[in-house]
Protein backbone atom coordinates (compact mmCIF):
# COMPACT_ATOMS: atom_id res chain seq x y z
CA UNK A 1 0.00 0.00 0.00
CA UNK A 2 1.60 3.42 -1.27
CA UNK A 3 1.69 5.78 1.90
CA UNK A 4 0.44 8.99 -0.03
CA UNK A 5 2.91 11.47 1.97
CA UNK A 6 5.95 9.42 0.54
CA UNK A 7 7.11 9.13 -2.98
CA UNK A 8 8.66 6.53 -5.21
CA UNK A 9 12.10 7.88 -5.02
CA UNK A 10 11.58 8.29 -1.10
CA UNK A 11 11.63 4.47 -1.12
CA UNK A 12 14.29 3.71 -3.89
CA UNK A 13 16.51 6.03 -1.61
CA UNK A 14 15.62 4.13 1.60
CA UNK A 15 16.29 0.61 -0.18
CA UNK A 16 19.72 1.77 -1.26
CA UNK A 17 20.52 2.87 2.66
CA UNK A 18 19.70 -0.71 3.61
CA UNK A 19 21.58 -1.95 1.08
CA UNK A 20 24.80 -0.17 2.11
CA UNK A 21 24.07 -1.04 5.75
CA UNK A 22 23.86 -4.58 5.16
CA UNK A 23 27.16 -4.62 2.82
CA UNK A 24 28.89 -2.88 5.86
CA UNK A 25 27.93 -5.49 7.82
CA UNK A 26 28.60 -8.73 5.73
CA UNK A 27 32.18 -7.49 4.15
CA UNK A 28 30.46 -6.11 1.28
CA UNK A 29 27.77 -8.62 0.74
CA UNK A 30 24.01 -8.26 -0.30
CA UNK A 31 21.68 -10.01 1.54
CA UNK A 32 18.33 -9.64 0.12
CA UNK A 33 16.29 -11.61 2.40
CA UNK A 34 17.75 -9.72 5.44
CA UNK A 35 16.85 -6.38 3.32
CA UNK A 36 13.41 -7.68 2.21
CA UNK A 37 12.85 -8.31 6.32
CA UNK A 38 14.28 -5.13 7.27
CA UNK A 39 12.16 -3.07 4.90
CA UNK A 40 8.54 -5.00 6.00
CA UNK A 41 9.56 -3.94 9.20
CA UNK A 42 9.69 -0.49 8.43
CA UNK A 43 6.92 -0.17 6.04
CA UNK A 44 4.68 -2.69 6.79
CA UNK A 45 2.07 -1.62 4.12
CA UNK A 46 4.34 -1.44 1.34
CA UNK A 47 5.31 -3.88 -0.94
CA UNK A 48 8.79 -5.88 0.39
CA UNK A 49 9.17 -8.29 -2.50
CA UNK A 50 12.67 -8.96 -3.25
CA UNK A 51 12.49 -8.17 -6.83
CA UNK A 52 10.79 -5.11 -6.77
CA UNK A 53 13.16 -4.08 -3.82
CA UNK A 54 16.27 -4.98 -6.13
CA UNK A 55 14.50 -3.28 -8.80
CA UNK A 56 14.51 0.24 -6.61
CA UNK A 57 18.19 -0.03 -6.27
CA UNK A 58 19.38 -0.80 -9.31
CA UNK A 59 16.93 2.41 -10.52
CA UNK A 60 19.27 4.25 -8.68
CA UNK A 61 22.78 2.63 -8.82
CA UNK A 62 23.28 0.38 -12.09
CA UNK A 63 23.46 2.93 -14.68
CA UNK A 64 22.85 -0.26 -17.48
CA UNK A 65 19.71 -1.05 -15.75
CA UNK A 66 18.88 2.86 -15.89
CA UNK A 67 19.53 2.49 -19.60
CA UNK A 68 17.33 -0.51 -20.05
CA UNK A 69 14.83 1.19 -18.70
CA UNK A 70 14.79 3.76 -21.42
CA UNK A 71 14.96 1.41 -23.47
CA UNK A 72 11.79 -0.01 -22.40
CA UNK A 73 10.28 3.40 -22.40
CA UNK A 74 11.50 3.50 -26.64
CA UNK A 75 10.13 -0.19 -27.03
CA UNK A 76 6.41 1.05 -25.87
CA UNK A 77 7.18 3.82 -28.21
CA UNK A 78 8.02 1.87 -30.94
CA UNK A 79 4.98 -0.53 -30.36
CA UNK A 80 2.38 2.55 -30.55
CA UNK A 81 1.06 1.54 -33.68
CA UNK A 82 -0.11 -2.38 -31.97
CA UNK A 83 -3.35 -1.89 -30.00
CA UNK A 84 -2.04 -4.67 -26.87
CA UNK A 85 0.62 -2.80 -25.15
CA UNK A 86 3.86 -4.37 -24.11
CA UNK A 87 2.93 -5.16 -20.77
CA UNK A 88 0.19 -7.25 -21.71
CA UNK A 89 2.24 -8.63 -24.47
CA UNK A 90 4.65 -9.83 -21.38
CA UNK A 91 1.60 -11.25 -19.02
CA UNK A 92 0.28 -13.74 -21.66
CA UNK A 93 3.55 -15.87 -21.47
CA UNK A 94 3.15 -16.12 -18.46
CA UNK A 95 0.08 -18.64 -17.83
CA UNK A 96 3.13 -21.56 -17.99
CA UNK A 97 6.93 -21.54 -16.83
CA UNK A 98 9.07 -19.83 -19.29
CA UNK A 99 12.12 -18.60 -20.01
CA UNK A 100 12.61 -14.37 -19.63
CA UNK A 101 15.35 -15.00 -22.79
CA UNK A 102 12.59 -16.36 -24.47
CA UNK A 103 9.80 -13.49 -23.88
CA UNK A 104 12.86 -11.36 -24.89
CA UNK A 105 13.29 -13.46 -28.32
CA UNK A 106 9.66 -13.31 -28.42
CA UNK A 107 9.14 -9.53 -28.60
CA UNK A 108 12.26 -8.22 -29.83
CA UNK A 109 13.32 -6.93 -26.60
CA UNK A 110 16.04 -6.91 -24.27
CA UNK A 111 15.76 -9.42 -21.39
CA UNK A 112 16.79 -6.99 -18.70
CA UNK A 113 14.05 -4.92 -20.30
CA UNK A 114 11.16 -8.21 -19.94
CA UNK A 115 12.45 -8.20 -16.31
CA UNK A 116 12.23 -4.04 -15.96
CA UNK A 117 8.50 -4.83 -16.89
CA UNK A 118 8.25 -7.88 -14.34
CA UNK A 119 9.28 -5.54 -11.72
CA UNK A 120 6.49 -2.83 -12.74
CA UNK A 121 4.27 -5.51 -12.72
CA UNK A 122 4.97 -6.61 -9.25
CA UNK A 123 4.64 -2.99 -7.95
CA UNK A 124 1.07 -3.00 -9.40
CA UNK A 125 0.15 -6.02 -7.56
CA UNK A 126 0.60 -9.45 -10.18
CA UNK A 127 1.30 -12.36 -8.67
CA UNK A 128 4.06 -13.35 -10.44
CA UNK A 129 7.03 -15.40 -9.11
CA UNK A 130 10.88 -14.84 -10.82
CA UNK A 131 13.60 -17.57 -10.33
CA UNK A 132 16.68 -18.89 -11.44
CA UNK A 133 17.45 -22.49 -12.36
CA UNK A 134 20.44 -23.94 -13.82
CA UNK A 135 21.65 -19.97 -14.17
CA UNK A 136 19.30 -19.62 -16.47
CA UNK A 137 16.01 -16.91 -15.27
CA UNK A 138 12.13 -18.16 -15.47
CA UNK A 139 9.14 -16.27 -14.55
CA UNK A 140 5.42 -18.01 -14.52
CA UNK A 141 2.13 -16.40 -12.43
CA UNK A 142 2.33 -18.00 -8.74
CA UNK A 143 0.37 -21.16 -7.92
CA UNK A 144 -1.42 -19.30 -5.51
CA UNK A 145 -2.99 -17.07 -8.49
CA UNK A 146 -3.56 -19.72 -10.84
CA UNK A 147 -5.42 -22.10 -8.47
CA UNK A 148 -7.28 -19.07 -6.42
CA UNK A 149 -5.99 -20.38 -3.00
CA UNK A 150 -7.76 -19.27 -0.98
CA UNK A 151 -5.30 -16.65 1.55
CA UNK A 152 -7.31 -14.71 4.21
CA UNK A 153 -5.88 -12.59 6.42
CA UNK A 154 -6.86 -11.65 10.05
CA UNK A 155 -7.16 -8.13 11.02
CA UNK A 156 -6.91 -7.07 14.62
CA UNK A 157 -8.55 -3.28 15.07
CA UNK A 158 -9.30 -3.26 18.54
CA UNK A 159 -11.26 -0.38 18.49
CA UNK A 160 -11.50 1.55 21.99
CA UNK A 161 -14.92 2.62 21.74
CA UNK A 162 -17.96 0.69 23.77
CA UNK A 163 -19.95 1.72 21.07
CA UNK A 164 -19.38 1.95 17.34
CA UNK A 165 -20.97 1.81 13.47
CA UNK A 166 -19.72 -0.48 10.93
CA UNK A 167 -21.12 -0.99 6.99
CA UNK A 168 -21.37 -3.62 5.16
CA UNK A 169 -21.62 -4.13 1.55
CA UNK A 170 -21.28 -7.00 -1.15
CA UNK A 171 -21.77 -7.49 -5.09
CA UNK A 172 -20.84 -4.16 -6.56
CA UNK A 173 -20.57 -5.87 -10.23
CA UNK A 174 -18.89 -2.68 -10.92
CA UNK A 175 -18.79 -2.83 -14.83
CA UNK A 176 -21.65 -4.96 -15.17
CA UNK A 177 -25.16 -2.97 -17.13
CA UNK A 178 -27.22 -4.28 -14.11
CA UNK A 179 -24.44 -2.70 -11.63
CA UNK A 180 -26.27 -0.04 -9.47
CA UNK A 181 -23.49 1.96 -9.48
CA UNK A 182 -25.34 4.80 -8.39
CA UNK A 183 -27.21 3.57 -5.40
CA UNK A 184 -23.86 1.66 -3.75
CA UNK A 185 -22.80 5.66 -4.04
CA UNK A 186 -25.56 6.92 -2.28
CA UNK A 187 -25.68 4.13 0.16
CA UNK A 188 -21.84 4.79 1.07
CA UNK A 189 -22.12 8.43 1.44
CA UNK A 190 -25.62 7.30 3.49
CA UNK A 191 -23.14 5.45 5.95
CA UNK A 192 -20.47 8.06 6.61
CA UNK A 193 -23.52 10.81 7.71
CA UNK A 194 -24.38 7.95 10.20
CA UNK A 195 -20.79 8.53 11.57
CA UNK A 196 -19.84 4.82 9.86
CA UNK A 197 -15.80 5.37 9.32
CA UNK A 198 -15.13 1.33 8.47
CA UNK A 199 -16.74 -0.53 5.21
CA UNK A 200 -16.57 -3.66 4.82
CA UNK A 201 -17.42 -5.29 1.33
CA UNK A 202 -17.74 -9.05 0.92
CA UNK A 203 -16.24 -9.74 -2.62
CA UNK A 204 -17.38 -9.40 -6.42
CA UNK A 205 -16.33 -5.92 -6.36
CA UNK A 206 -16.09 -5.99 -10.35
CA UNK A 207 -18.02 -8.47 -12.99
CA UNK A 208 -15.01 -9.18 -14.21
CA UNK A 209 -14.04 -11.22 -17.18
CA UNK A 210 -15.58 -14.96 -17.89
CA UNK A 211 -14.31 -16.49 -20.91
CA UNK A 212 -14.15 -20.05 -21.95
CA UNK A 213 -17.04 -21.57 -20.19
CA UNK A 214 -19.57 -18.26 -20.30
CA UNK A 215 -18.10 -16.21 -23.66
CA UNK A 216 -21.00 -14.38 -24.38
CA UNK A 217 -20.50 -12.62 -20.85
CA UNK A 218 -18.71 -9.98 -22.83
CA UNK A 219 -22.62 -8.85 -23.32
CA UNK A 220 -22.91 -8.31 -20.56
CA UNK A 221 -20.30 -5.77 -19.78
CA UNK A 222 -21.02 -1.68 -20.10
CA UNK A 223 -18.72 -0.32 -23.38
CA UNK A 224 -16.26 1.38 -20.88
CA UNK A 225 -15.78 -1.65 -18.53
CA UNK A 226 -13.87 -4.42 -21.13
CA UNK A 227 -10.75 -5.07 -19.87
CA UNK A 228 -8.98 -4.94 -16.12
CA UNK A 229 -8.01 -1.25 -15.84
CA UNK A 230 -11.18 -0.30 -17.58
CA UNK A 231 -12.83 -2.04 -14.40
CA UNK A 232 -10.39 -1.20 -12.10
CA UNK A 233 -10.97 2.47 -12.77
CA UNK A 234 -14.57 1.81 -11.99
CA UNK A 235 -14.15 0.03 -8.74
CA UNK A 236 -11.55 3.23 -7.76
CA UNK A 237 -14.45 5.57 -8.74
CA UNK A 238 -17.11 4.14 -7.37
CA UNK A 239 -15.68 3.83 -3.64
CA UNK A 240 -15.26 7.48 -2.80
CA UNK A 241 -12.35 8.84 -0.81
CA UNK A 242 -14.19 10.57 2.22
CA UNK A 243 -11.88 11.97 5.18
CA UNK A 244 -11.53 9.10 7.68
CA UNK A 245 -13.58 6.65 5.67
CA UNK A 246 -11.62 2.66 4.76
CA UNK A 247 -12.73 0.09 2.99
CA UNK A 248 -11.85 -3.34 4.37
CA UNK A 249 -12.55 -5.57 1.21
CA UNK A 250 -12.34 -9.22 -0.25
CA UNK A 251 -13.10 -10.76 -3.60
CA UNK A 252 -15.10 -12.67 -4.96
CA UNK A 253 -15.22 -15.47 -7.99
CA UNK A 254 -16.15 -12.45 -10.26
CA UNK A 255 -12.72 -10.54 -8.91
CA UNK A 256 -11.09 -14.31 -9.47
CA UNK A 257 -11.54 -14.36 -13.10
CA UNK A 258 -8.94 -11.52 -13.40
CA UNK A 259 -6.64 -13.39 -11.76
CA UNK A 260 -7.20 -16.82 -13.57
CA UNK A 261 -7.09 -15.31 -17.20
CA UNK A 262 -3.98 -12.81 -16.64
CA UNK A 263 -2.75 -12.80 -12.91
CA UNK A 264 -3.94 -9.71 -11.99
CA UNK A 265 -5.72 -9.45 -8.47
CA UNK A 266 -8.24 -6.63 -8.32
CA UNK A 267 -7.63 -6.38 -4.58
CA UNK A 268 -4.55 -6.06 -4.06
CA UNK A 269 -4.40 -3.77 -7.10
CA UNK A 270 -6.76 -1.18 -5.36
CA UNK A 271 -5.10 -1.37 -1.63
CA UNK A 272 -2.01 0.00 -3.95
CA UNK A 273 -2.96 2.57 -5.46
CA UNK A 274 -5.52 3.96 -2.69
CA UNK A 275 -4.28 4.04 0.96
CA UNK A 276 -8.12 3.83 1.90
CA UNK A 277 -9.07 0.65 0.96
CA UNK A 278 -7.11 -2.81 2.44
CA UNK A 279 -7.45 -6.24 0.95
CA UNK A 280 -7.77 -9.08 2.87
CA UNK A 281 -8.13 -12.11 0.69
CA UNK A 282 -9.94 -13.86 -1.58
CA UNK A 283 -12.87 -15.39 -0.92
CA UNK A 284 -12.95 -15.34 3.14
CA UNK A 285 -11.29 -13.40 5.71
CA UNK A 286 -11.26 -12.45 9.47
CA UNK A 287 -11.09 -9.78 11.21
CA UNK A 288 -11.35 -8.51 15.33
CA UNK A 289 -13.06 -5.43 15.77
CA UNK A 290 -12.36 -5.84 19.51
CA UNK A 291 -9.54 -8.32 20.98
CA UNK A 292 -13.20 -10.29 21.71
CA UNK A 293 -15.54 -9.43 18.69
CA UNK A 294 -14.68 -10.68 15.55
CA UNK A 295 -16.31 -10.62 11.92
CA UNK A 296 -16.09 -13.38 9.39
CA UNK A 297 -16.23 -11.95 5.73
CA UNK A 298 -17.56 -14.80 3.31
CA UNK A 299 -17.61 -14.69 -0.42
CA UNK A 300 -19.15 -18.83 -1.05
CA UNK A 301 -19.42 -20.19 -4.91
CA UNK A 302 -22.27 -22.30 -4.97
CA UNK A 303 -25.47 -21.63 -6.33
CA UNK A 304 -28.35 -20.42 -4.34
CA UNK A 305 -32.07 -21.80 -4.17
CA UNK A 306 -35.38 -20.83 -2.49
CA UNK A 307 -33.82 -21.71 1.58
CA UNK A 308 -30.94 -19.40 1.21
CA UNK A 309 -31.56 -18.99 4.70
CA UNK A 310 -30.37 -22.13 5.55
CA UNK A 311 -27.02 -21.36 3.87
CA UNK A 312 -25.77 -19.31 7.16
CA UNK A 313 -26.88 -22.43 9.54
CA UNK A 314 -25.48 -25.36 6.98
CA UNK A 315 -22.10 -23.27 7.15
CA UNK A 316 -21.96 -22.58 10.61
CA UNK A 317 -22.46 -26.31 11.23
CA UNK A 318 -20.22 -27.65 8.94
CA UNK A 319 -17.15 -25.34 10.00
CA UNK A 320 -14.70 -25.03 12.79
CA UNK A 321 -14.24 -21.97 14.97
CA UNK A 322 -11.36 -21.01 12.50
CA UNK A 323 -13.89 -20.21 9.43
CA UNK A 324 -16.14 -18.74 12.16
CA UNK A 325 -17.16 -15.55 13.57
CA UNK A 326 -19.16 -13.76 16.37
CA UNK A 327 -20.79 -12.14 13.15
CA UNK A 328 -20.96 -13.59 10.32
CA UNK A 329 -21.69 -11.99 6.69
CA UNK A 330 -22.02 -14.09 3.05
CA UNK A 331 -21.90 -12.38 0.03
CA UNK A 332 -22.53 -13.63 -3.61
CA UNK A 333 -26.28 -14.65 -2.95
CA UNK A 334 -27.63 -10.96 -3.70
CA UNK A 335 -30.10 -11.29 -1.17
CA UNK A 336 -30.95 -10.76 2.90
CA UNK A 337 -31.17 -12.48 5.86
CA UNK A 338 -30.17 -12.18 9.35
CA UNK A 339 -30.05 -15.08 11.38
CA UNK A 340 -29.18 -15.73 14.93
CA UNK A 341 -28.22 -19.25 15.24
CA UNK A 342 -25.23 -21.25 18.37
CA UNK A 343 -24.36 -17.56 18.89
CA UNK A 344 -23.43 -16.23 16.56
CA UNK A 345 -25.33 -13.25 14.22
CA UNK A 346 -25.32 -14.38 10.64
CA UNK A 347 -25.97 -12.51 7.53
CA UNK A 348 -27.00 -13.17 3.92
CA UNK A 349 -25.94 -9.92 2.64
CA UNK A 350 -27.56 -8.02 -0.46
CA UNK A 351 -25.93 -6.49 -3.62
CA UNK A 352 -25.41 -3.59 -5.69
CA UNK A 353 -26.51 -5.24 -9.03
CA UNK A 354 -30.20 -5.22 -10.12
CA UNK A 355 -31.59 -8.35 -11.64
CA UNK A 356 -29.92 -9.39 -14.64
CA UNK A 357 -31.45 -11.42 -17.38
CA UNK A 358 -29.90 -14.41 -16.43
CA UNK A 359 -31.50 -13.80 -12.80
CA UNK A 360 -34.77 -12.89 -14.64
CA UNK A 361 -34.84 -16.20 -16.22
CA UNK A 362 -33.83 -18.10 -13.55
CA UNK A 363 -36.82 -16.40 -10.94
CA UNK A 364 -33.81 -15.25 -9.13
CA UNK A 365 -34.39 -12.02 -7.58
CA UNK A 366 -31.78 -9.68 -6.78
CA UNK A 367 -31.92 -7.64 -3.19
CA UNK A 368 -30.23 -4.00 -3.54
CA UNK A 369 -28.98 -2.60 -0.48
CA UNK A 370 -26.86 -2.81 2.34
CA UNK A 371 -26.26 -3.36 6.17
CA UNK A 372 -25.35 -1.11 9.23
CA UNK A 373 -24.17 -2.69 12.48
CA UNK A 374 -24.94 -0.57 15.36
CA UNK A 375 -22.46 -2.21 17.84
CA UNK A 376 -22.03 -2.15 22.06
CA UNK A 377 -19.36 -4.11 23.65
CA UNK A 378 -19.03 -4.08 27.13
CA UNK A 379 -15.53 -3.15 28.61
CA UNK A 380 -13.56 -6.91 28.01
CA UNK A 381 -14.73 -6.22 24.23
CA UNK A 382 -17.64 -8.79 24.36
CA UNK A 383 -20.60 -8.04 22.55
CA UNK A 384 -23.21 -6.57 24.44
CA UNK A 385 -25.79 -5.65 22.02
CA UNK A 386 -26.24 -5.78 18.19
CA UNK A 387 -28.65 -3.36 16.13
CA UNK A 388 -29.27 -3.58 12.67
CA UNK A 389 -30.26 -1.36 10.36
CA UNK A 390 -31.14 -2.07 6.14
CA UNK A 391 -31.29 -0.04 3.48
CA UNK A 392 -32.82 -1.31 0.40
CA UNK A 393 -33.38 0.07 -3.51
CA UNK A 394 -36.44 -1.03 -5.37
CA UNK A 395 -35.07 -3.15 -8.08
CA UNK A 396 -36.44 -1.88 -11.07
Amino acid sequence: MINKDRNLDFYKYEVVRLVEEVKSNNQGKVDWDKISELFRNLYPKESSHKERLRSLYRSVKDKKYIAYQNTSRLVADELKGDETPIEEKVLKFLTSKVKIVTIAIRLGIKPEVVKSILANLLFRGYDIILWTEGGVEYAQFSRQAIKGVTRSKEHCFNIPSKEFKIGLISDTHYGNKSSAEEESIDYIYYLYNQGVRKIFHFGDIVEGHYMGNRPDAIYELKPNAIGFDAQLELASKNLPQLPGLEYYIITGNHDYTFTRNTGANIGKVLSTIRGDIIYLGHNEAKVYLTKNLSLMLIHPTDGIGQNYSLKMRQHIDKNDKERLGDIMGMGHYHKYDHTHYKGIHGFILPSFVKQTNFMKYNNLPSVVGGIMLIIKVDEEGYLTNLVTETKFYENK
